[in-house]
């Protein structure tokens, strides 16, 4: 199905294409390069393969290192002195990357000194079924999620009664997660910069505009990172969701600064500097 999407995409006339969700990792770049399109995306797996492409761009991670994000998550459980956790794994048994980067960084994080109950997968039969087990074995104390904790796990620990154990999510900055914080239904929340996917726009009209060297370092395709958002407190959530309604963590006027058509000494410096003022202690400082 990706390979047939890709096609799609250059038989309409595709310039560019964002790899935010990759299955067939090397397979799928090298198709959408083969059939002529810029790619934006991957990790350094993809970076390290593909860097002196013409038609590859890099990318401006907006979720931070799916590694340290993981790693954060089990952190807040050793930090909470928790002893036994559920870990729900999302797409890591498939060999999705962005999954198994988190569950390595979260079990490194907690290594011997935490009793994991893993819920592999995503919603469906299977799923509900194991977190109804999980949520059943006595003692947990929380649960952990590698993705949409509030959406999937925040009313099931409710319906079973669990007044105690804790939930800690990759997820997003938005009113329903603040509301979550708020309720009581929420504790740690590991979340992107949403807005930093802005970046794929201005890289890509770079390129098209026939200005893709220009941001590289040395000829080479920038990979960077815009850090992900560690929250502990509505107060910090409702801080930067205002930002983002509002003045913007990159706003367009941001972006133009990294697209030479409208900054002409823009560079990959430009970039990375861009990209770090949206950390969460500038936003806060907002």
């Amino acid at each position: 199905q990706e390979m047939k999407f890709i096609e799609d995409c250059a038989i309409a006339g595709a310039k560019g294409f964002y790899g935010f969700y990759n299955v067939s990792k090397e397979q799928q770049v090298s198709k959408v390069l083969e059939l002529g399109m810029y790619y934006y995306g991957g990790g350094q797996d993809l970076y390290d393969a593909f860097k002196n492409e013409p038609n590859y761009l890099g990318s401006i991670s907006a979720n931070g290192s799916d590694y340290e994000n993981g790693k954060a998550l089990g952190q807040w459980v050793i930090d909470q002195g928790l002893t036994k956790v559920i870990y729900a794994n999302g797409g890591a048994d498939f060999g999705v990357p962005i999954f198994v980067d988190r569950q390595k960084g979260f079990l490194d994080a907690v290594g011997d000194k935490v009793e994991v109950i893993t819920v592999k997968g995503f919603p469906g039969d299977q799923f509900f079924a194991d977190q109804a087990a999980a949520l059943a074995t006595p003692g947990i104390q929380a649960v952990v999620a590698s993705f949409n904790g509030v959406d999937f796990w925040a009313q099931p620990i409710a319906t079973a009664g669990l007044k105690d154990v804790k939930l800690a999510t990759i997820g997003a900055i938005n009113q329903a997660y603040l509301n979550a914080f708020t309720g009581n239904q929420l504790n740690f929340l590991v979340a992107g910069n949403i807005q930093a996917y802005g970046f794929m726009v201005s890289t890509i009209l770079n390129a098209v505009d026939g200005n893709a060297e220009a941001l590289k370092e040395d000829g080479t395709a920038l990979l960077y990172t815009v850090p992900a958002f560690q929250i502990g407190s509505a107060d910090e959530i409702k801080k930067i969701l205002d930002v983002q309604s509002t003045t913007k963590i990159f706003s367009a006027d941001d972006l133009k600064k990294v697209i030479v058509k409208f900054t002409p000494d823009a560079t990959a410096q430009s970039v990375k500097d861009l990209a770090d003022s949206g950390s969460k202690e500038k936003v806060m400082a907002k």
